[in-house]
């Protein structure tokens, strides 16, 4: 659906168990469109989107084709948004090796198909932020401290 160099992909993250047994999901998920009801229905389109029962394997599987345009020489971007709670960790990170996320499957699918080719050097770099309440993260540093801050503009012109 979406053309061009961007892919947008949605997930709807299962109810959580404690409300699924009486609540009825306000997503209803389809092939390449996703409809949410609440105050409303609103209707939203995508490349793929992933419905309550889809794995961490599912979605790898999406990434994967991207990946090949680094070795390539190019820089991918892959954004998880959305609100608190909503399965953006759990989706780019995992849990254990049996749910491993993008984050770490995207690093072991480069490495091994760069071992594979004898033909060149590869060298890879990696970030992962966090942008939370105007605080902005570096999640592959030992400690999470905030690296940016953002002020109010009274905060800025110090009134």
């Amino acid at each position: 659906m979406c053309a061009g160099i961007v892919r947008v992909f949605y997930r709807a993250r299962p109810l959580v168990h404690t409300n699924s047994l009486h609540a009825q999901s306000p997503v209803t998920v389809e092939q390449e469109r996703i409809t949410v009801r609440a105050a409303g229905i609103k209707e939203f389109g995508a490349d793929r989107v992933f419905g309550q029962e889809s794995t961490q394997d599912d979605m790898f599987e999406e990434v994967k084709p991207i990946l090949r345009s680094t070795l390539d020489g190019h820089n991918i971007c892959i954004l998880a948004y959305g609100q608190t709670g909503t399965g953006k960790t759990y989706t780019m990170e995992g849990t254990d090796s049996n749910k491993l996320g993008v984050m770490p499957r995207t690093i072991q699918e480069l490495f091994s198909r760069a071992s594979e080719d004898g033909s060149c050097a590869y060298s890879f770099s990696m970030s992962m932020l966090e942008i939370y309440l105007g605080s902005l993260r570096d999640l592959l540093a030992a400690l999470r401290q905030p690296l940016y801050r953002e002020q109010s503009a009274k905060q800025r012109h110090g009134k």
